[in-house]
């Protein structure tokens, strides 16, 4: 059962990791998914999720900060330095063995998490809109999909959003029609998201607290 449950975990947050890693940038790293490999793997070995505490914040908090400090391993590791995974650095919120220590311009915590929560919110977003689309296609509803993307997805700068009467004429369907599926669709669409969001936390309570954070990064606002 905990195998599966890590399983699950990863693979919803894989891509998150791989992409945090790049966006921090390692020299001796060409391919980031061995980094995220070597990251998950650590977590495995370390049993890191008997550290999980509910009741101090959700999943993707307690993988965020480990995720930080892995990196700083790496970055010592790279400049030939002692490493600070063990698991009490793997689990402290900061401080301790790296105080003093030069880190070049890697970036500091509050800017590490940013980092995590953007990249958790791309992906996150991208799973949910690639479940939409193939729920679309499997109920036939093809046309849910197009004016989604024609009426809610961003559109490329310079670029002009469709207008209800275009998206009418391109469906042969009346602006009225149109707009009763922008609202359905749209709908749909942020039922496979908590459907996501869902799969990382522990009760529908939970499933709230992140829909907000994930409209707080996605604003700029930061995550939780």
């Amino acid at each position: 059962m905990r195998r599966e449950c890590l399983d699950r975990l990863f693979r919803q947050y894989h891509l998150t990791i791989i992409r945090f890693f790049r966006q921090l940038g390692f020299a001796n790293y060409a391919d980031r998914s061995d980094l995220a490999q070597e990251y998950f793997l650590r977590f495995i070995e370390k049993d890191l999720l008997e550290h999980v505490d509910p009741g101090k914040g959700c999943f993707r908090a307690y993988l965020k900060a480990i995720a930080r400090r892995f990196a700083y391993d790496v970055r010592f590791r790279e400049k030939g330095r002692h490493s600070l995974t063990g698991v009490s650095s793997l689990t402290s919120s900061g401080g301790g063995a790296d105080e003093g220590i030069d880190l070049d311009e890697f970036p500091d915590e509050n800017q590490a998490e940013d980092i995590f929560d953007r990249q958790w919110a791309r992906s996150t977003l991208e799973t949910a809109l690639a479940n939409f689309r193939r729920d679309c296609a499997e109920r036939g509803l093809e046309h849910w999909a197009t004016v989604f993307e024609r009426h809610t997805l961003p559109v490329p700068q310079d670029a002009n959003r469709s207008t209800v009467a275009e998206s009418a004429e391109f469906l042969n369907l009346t602006p009225k029609q149109v707009e009763n599926h922008i609202t359905r669709a749209n709908a749909c669409f942020r039922d496979h998201l908590r459907k996501v969001v869902r799969m990382t936390v522990a009760s529908d309570a939970e499933v709230e607290e992140e829909m907000m954070a994930l409209r707080r990064v996605l604003s700029g606002n930061g995550g939780g």
